[in-house]
């Protein structure tokens, strides 16, 4: 897997995990930061991936850990709790495109789950920034031998070529009464 694209999609999970910090329990914000961290040193090292065994350990522990600090494995809290900790997991795996794939859409759909907690204009902005970093990764994926700045220009032009049908959907889409 490509150097550049790995660090991409290391700060495309950071980006889309960062938010819930104050939201998860400290342990899982550090078992996370740690993850990101490892990789991004192996990346930066050359070593190799760590076996199957070592990441299904740590993620029973993760979950175990998950199960006794909320009480349960089911609800919002906890599915978040989780979809973060997998997420950082996925790049531990990260071999081929496909796992690639997995982790944009994995940090398309966390986009989605910091709605739960905060719908400001702040909010939506660096969420909108963080789907501008996603997006120029997913560029990268597809078109490797692109440079930096004329990736970045065609994830603005994607983005920039999605707000009429974004306004479409944001205009007929039925409201939910209450929060999410």
């Amino acid at each position: 897997m490509n150097k550049s694209l790995t660090y991409g999609l290391l700060l495309s999970i950071l980006m889309v995990i960062a938010p819930h910090a104050n939201h998860l329990p400290l342990w899982v914000s550090s078992l996370c930061g740690m993850l990101l961290l490892w990789r991004a040193y192996l990346n930066h090292s050359g070593n190799p991936l760590p076996k199957a065994w070592l990441l299904m350990l740590i993620t029973l522990a993760g979950t175990g850990g998950i199960a006794v600090n909320f009480h349960t494995l089911f609800g919002r809290e906890v599915g978040v709790t989780l979809l973060m900790l997998l997420a950082t997991l996925k790049l531990m795996e990260l071999r081929t495109v496909r796992d690639a794939m997995a982790i944009i859409y994995l940090a398309l759909f966390v986009i989605i789950t910091n709605f739960f907690y905060s719908q400001t204009i702040p909010t939506a902005l660096y969420m909108l920034a963080t789907l501008f970093v996603i997006t120029g990764t997913w560029v990268q994926l597809h078109g490797r031998d692109i440079a930096l700045e004329p990736r970045l220009r065609v994830a603005a032009t994607l983005l920039l070529q999605a707000i009429p049908l974004t306004l479409i959907l944001f205009i007929l889409f039925p409201r939910v009464q209450g929060p999410l």
